[in-house]
């Protein structure tokens, strides 16, 4: 095609007609033979890093210095939008997002460690998402890979040695087998963490008199992940797709702390006492994951579903040792147990210049909680939640010239039971049914282009948060969820600019009931404190803005990006008597930097940094971090990565002051952040599996 395009623009240059003969020469019976030397024209372009789909901006990984990072989650840190917070990936204004991987919804960010970024072929994210993906998703990131070509065996192994207070590691192998449209695969992985930690937290608490409690405390964890999946998939000759996987999850968890403390009346010194506490706690899910994907004419047909397990066993001992009241040990059981299953079917076709989609969405959940304290100190509780939810949705796209518009409209029915000792609570009992409209517009632009959207999404609280049983932190500080919760909805205006290698993000957004973190006295000791998440009465609203600076060529030995935001609110909270206001803002910058050198070298340098300011009704200090890490890539299948986290351990230092009602809190941890680490990473034949399911009832697997 080259040589084609080169001889056409040469036979239109003037050096052609010049040496063409005259049109007389070439008679009805003659031909004359001639050579013409071409002169060679070579014409290049350089295709933008980034574009602008339907529903949000498309970064291109593939062929540009991004796919030389490593994993899903270096990645994504370099993807205008979205921020790397010390491993978990947000995106900016919009907090957690849903995650899809080839139309399949990842079960959680651990995930993003399994991608490799050289297969990773474009990252789009989605700020404003339509009404398909619930009234609860306040934004998406869809990566897609390069389609993996070829039968047989893959393997896949990922070791990882570190140290972070201790020595750690972990190990991650993966198998694939593919034959024709039948995909089996499978994976294992098993992980262990060792680390300490010590903190001040002093709680003023202004009742009868003035409560204050000094406490200071040193912990040390240990924490293990057994992670097993097993799937298939099968992809037919006309392109339908079908498939399912198990997955089982273990994480075992077992934390000491030693707590000093010191009780203050009026600023008089009281009491002081030791505790020492141990608590052993095991999370385990089972999952079972399935979808179909196909199509019929012009329709399209998506369906999944999911099957949830969760146990959580935690058992606690402290022993306390105080000047007043002399010692006791206090033993608690605290069990858990969840299921949830949800299913999802869509359904798409092409309408005049777009595409509509609708579909439904049915979802049933409940958790049980059951508390022991054979001291009798706290209250035993046995209480459950039952949630029933279905949902009904629909977006329409269209191009109208070079203007993208989009609309949607998703309603929700949900229906959630309270009970206590197998008794229905009907005051704690609640009924929903709540509309949730969204719009897009998208204009080109020369060198960028503008967009601009709405929605309304929601909030519910975690099943935790609504569950009544009265748990111990320590001898000051006790913990509660609050029955009456109630979802919070928030309306979102958002506008996106892009020129050139600028990207420019400003959004608003109005929230009406709030979920905050309160503190209050205990009802039975008035020198502690009852934690736990209420509803504002007080509207919050949010301002932030952004802006990203990144090369929009593709550079082959420098690739740098800079971005800067602030995050500003307007809310205020009841706090002695009146109230008190938390409008100061929070300033923020990531400087990412990327150098490939020859040989298969990368390297790579990521400055953080977040001033102090408001979020909620907290006051959060300043931190700032530096990340380095160096990869070298051998033959087709070798990798090794050494990085350093927190070059100078500066962010080990953290603070929060959290008021409300008659207390106020001041917390400040040292938590060692600088970590070593490196990883060998081997692939064979190296596929990943052709899994395409789009999951379902995923926020509900995070409320549980």
């Amino acid at each position: 095609m080259k040589h084609v395009i080169c001889v056409l623009l040469f036979l239109l240059s003037p050096q052609a007609r010049s040496q063409m003969p005259d049109s007389g020469v070439f008679g009805k019976d003659s031909l004359i033979l001639d050579t013409i030397m071409l002169h060679e024209v070579v014409v290049s372009s350089t295709r933008p890093l980034t574009r602008m789909s339907g529903e949000g901006i498309v970064t291109r990984v593939k062929g540009t210095a991004l796919e030389r990072l490593g994993t899903g989650r270096d990645v994504l840190g370099y993807i205008p939008g979205i921020l790397n917070n010390n491993g978990t990936i947000e995106v900016f204004g919009k907090g957690t997002p849903v995650i899809y991987l080839n139309g399949r919804r990842l079960h959680d960010q651990h995930e993003l460690d399994r991608i490799k970024s050289s297969e990773m072929k474009e990252v789009e994210v989605i700020t404003s998402p339509g009404a398909r993906y619930g009234g609860s998703v306040r934004s998406v990131i869809r990566i897609k890979t390069e389609r993996a070509i070829g039968d047989g065996l893959s393997f896949d192994e990922k070791a990882v040695f570190g140290v972070h207070d201790y020595l750690y590691g972990s190990s991650e192998t993966n198998l694939n087998y593919r034959s024709g449209g039948l995909d089996l695969f499978g994976s294992f992985e098993f992980g262990s963490r060792k680390q300490k930690g010590k903190g001040n937290h002093i709680q003023n608490s202004h009742n009868d008199h003035l409560y204050t409690t000094d406490l200071r405390m040193r912990t040390l964890s240990r924490s293990s992940v057994y992670d097993g999946r097993l799937g298939v998939n099968y992809t037919t000759a006309g392109g339908n797709s079908l498939g399912v996987f198990y997955d089982i999850r273990h994480k075992p968890t077992r934390t000491a702390s030693d707590i000093v403390s010191i009780l203050l009346t009026d600023s008089v010194d009281i009491d002081h006492s030791q505790i020492g506490q141990t608590e052993h706690q095991g999370l385990t899910d089972h999952l079972i994951d399935g979808y179909y994907s196909g199509s019929f004419g012009k329709w399209a047909a998506e369906g999944a579903f999911d099957l949830l397990w969760r146990r959580t066993d935690a058992n606690q001992y402290a022993g306390e040792s105080t000047d007043l009241s002399g010692s006791r040990d206090i033993h608690t059981d605290d069990r858990s147990r969840g299921r949830m299953f949800a299913v999802r079917f869509q359904l798409s076709r092409p309408v005049w210049k777009g595409e509509m989609t609708f579909g439904t969405e049915l979802t049933g959940s409940r958790r049980k909680d059951c508390f022991l304290n054979p001291e009798g100190i706290l209250a035993a509780a046995d209480n459950e939640t039952r949630e029933a939810s279905s949902a009904l949705y629909a977006d329409v796209t269209q191009k109208l010239g070079n203007l993208t518009v989009r609309v949607g409209l998703r309603y929700e029915h949900v229906s959630s039971n309270y009970y206590e000792n197998g008794m229905k609570i009907d005051r704690l009992s609640r009924t929903y049914d709540k509309l949730f409209p969204s719009a897009m517009l998208m204009l080109p632009v020369k060198g960028g282009f503008l967009q601009l959207s709405y929605d309304r999404k929601y909030d519910k609280p975690n099943y935790s948060q609504v569950s009544a049983t009265v748990r111990y932190v320590n001898r000051y500080t006790y913990e509660s969820g609050s029955p009456q919760l109630r979802p919070s909805f928030t309306d979102n205006l958002m506008l996106i600019g892009k020129y050139r290698c600028l990207t420019l993000t400003m959004s608003y957004s109005h929230t009406s009931s709030r979920i905050i973190s309160v503190y209050s006295p205990l009802e039975t000791d008035n020198t502690a404190t009852l934690m736990r998440k209420e509803n504002s009465r007080y509207a919050m609203d949010e301002f932030q803005t952004m802006a990203q600076l990144s090369p929009w060529f593709t550079s082959k030995v420098y690739y740098p990006v800079l971005a800067c935001g602030l995050l500003s609110q307007r809310f205020k909270t009841d706090y002695l008597g009146g109230t008190k206001r938390f409008d100061r803002p929070v300033p923020v910058a990531v400087f990412n930097n990327i150098v490939m050198l020859a040989g298969g070298y990368t390297l790579t340098a990521g400055l953080q940094w977040r001033g102090s300011g408001n979020s909620e009704n907290v006051r959060i200090g300043e931190t700032w971090q530096l990340n380095l890490s160096a990869t070298k890539t051998f033959g087709s299948g070798w990798e090794l990565k050494g990085s350093v986290t927190d070059v100078f351990n500066s962010s080990r230092k953290s603070n929060f002051r959290l008021s409300s009602g008659q207390t106020d809190v001041y917390i400040r941890r040292m938590l060692n952040n600088r970590s070593v680490e490196l990883s060998v990473r081997y692939r064979f034949n190296a596929s990943n599996s052709k899994y395409r399911g789009m999951g379902a009832g995923k926020k509900e697997q995070g409320r549980l």
